[in-house]
This record gives C-alpha cells, structure tokens and sequence, in this order.
C-alpha cells in the first residue's frame, strides 16, 4: 500500500509539473496575442502615413499599403515576414531579464511561449490573407476550431469596423471585443486629448482599387508580385499627397 501511495504521489508531482508548464504555453500564447493586438491597434489608429518619425514613417507606410491591399503581406518571404517581431520580442524580453532575472528564470516556458508566437505572428497574419486554394489542410484544421484566424473572420477587421485587432486566434478577440477593449482605450485617451485617426477600411481606398483588387476578390486570387507592391506603393502616395515641410 505504501509503495501504490508513493507511486501516486510521483506521478501527481510530475502531473502538476507538466501542468505548469502547459499552463505557462497557454498563457504566453494569449499574452502574445494581446500584445500583438495592442501594437496593431496603435498602427491602425495613432499612427499617420505622412509621419516624418524615422522607423515609425515606415511602419505607417507598410501599415497603410496593407489596408489598402491586404494581400502585400503574401509577397514577402517568411523571414521578411517575422524579423521586425522577432526583433521587438527579443528585446522586450531581454529588457525585461534584465529588469528581473529570477522572475524570467521562474516562468521560462511562458517567455519561451511568448518568444515564439509573438515572432511568428506575422505568418498567422499572412495565413488568414491566403484562401482555401493555397493553405493546406492541417492550416485548415486549425483555423476550423479557431486555433487560428481563417480569412473570411479576419476580414471584417479590414472590411467592417475597428476590431478583431489580434491575429492569432479568434479567442482573444472574442473576449477583448465582447469588452469593448479597443473604443474603451480610445475613450481614455480621447479624455487627454489624443484622438485616433479615422479607422482605413478596405473600402475606404475605393477610388484606388484596381485589377488587382478585382482580382483579390476571386476564391483563388493570383499571389502579389513585388512588382505589384512597389506599383501599388506608388499609387498610395499620390492618393495620400503628404506635405513636406
């Protein structure tokens, strides 16, 4: 009898063990989602094309160029696709070790959860910009049970109003939209005066759109060259006439 205790006992500790450590995947999953989401929210809403800020003017650019064509993210590569989150993740978490070694060391898997997602974001992103046709079946698998977002859900954060900003999975924007996360901050802020520029919806840039766009609409759109993305950035600018000071 003492023996079956102890066995039991062992494989309760080593249960709560690998417990914490799923707990701890889940957690960094969500939390990159969060972030990820509140970064998106400050690009789509608080940052100006015709911003002069180095770095920040970029961002803008690429941030509007994809609102006015979504499908821009499927002609970079993958490593084009995750290196500036990948850098941003790095560093924030070395801030933080740095801040606090022990409490890094401590939740190790949740930082290393955290890491991972929050780099590959971007290619979740790309995913839901691709169709049926062009994602294969375990990519389908996962966006049937909502693990990660499919193009017809992403789609109404470009099409229909300001939300389902996180990009991950449609778990975080269900509960940060069923709050009113997002119009909450901008009520907050709007009370210190800072006011969020109008929400860019796809539509909004109608008088641009072209063939391609048309062709976007198809159930299998031809994939963007960088020859289509470089005409569309051209096009953007004229639309957006900058003044320069």
């Amino acid at each position: 009898m003492i023996i079956i205790n102890k066995i039991i006992i062992k494989y309760f500790v080593l249960y709560i063990k690998y417990m914490n450590i799923y707990l701890q995947i889940i957690i960094g999953f969500f939390l990159a989602d969060i972030i990820g989401g509140f970064l998106h929210w400050i690009e789509d809403r608080y940052i100006h094309y015709c911003t002069n800020i180095p770095f920040i003017k970029n961002i803008a650019e690429d941030n509007e160029l994809h609102h006015y064509f979504p499908r821009t993210i499927l002609a970079s590569t993958y490593i084009e696709n995750i290196k500036n989150s990948t850098i941003i993740a790095f560093i924030g978490i070395i801030i933080i070790f740095i801040i606090n070694k022990s409490f890094v060391i401590k939740y190790i898997y949740l930082f290393i959860s955290l890491f991972f997602f929050s780099s590959i974001m971007n290619i979740i992103h790309r995913f839901s910009h691709m169709r049926d046709c062009e994602n294969n079946y375990l990519l389908k698998c996962l966006q049937k049970v909502g693990l990660i977002i499919t193009h017809e859900y992403h789609a109404e954060h470009h099409e229909k109003a300001n939300l389902k900003y996180c990009v991950l999975t449609i778990y975080t924007n269900f509960i940060l939209d069923s709050l009113h996360f997002w119009g909450g901050l901008e009520y907050i802020l709007s009370i210190f005066g800072i006011k969020p520029k109008p929400y860019a919806r796809y539509d909004s840039y109608h008088s641009i759109h072209d063939y391609r766009h048309i062709n976007n609409k198809l159930k299998c759109p031809d994939k963007p060259t960088k020859k289509d993305i470089k005409e569309l950035k051209i096009k953007l600018k004229e639309y957006k006439k900058c003044k320069t000071f």
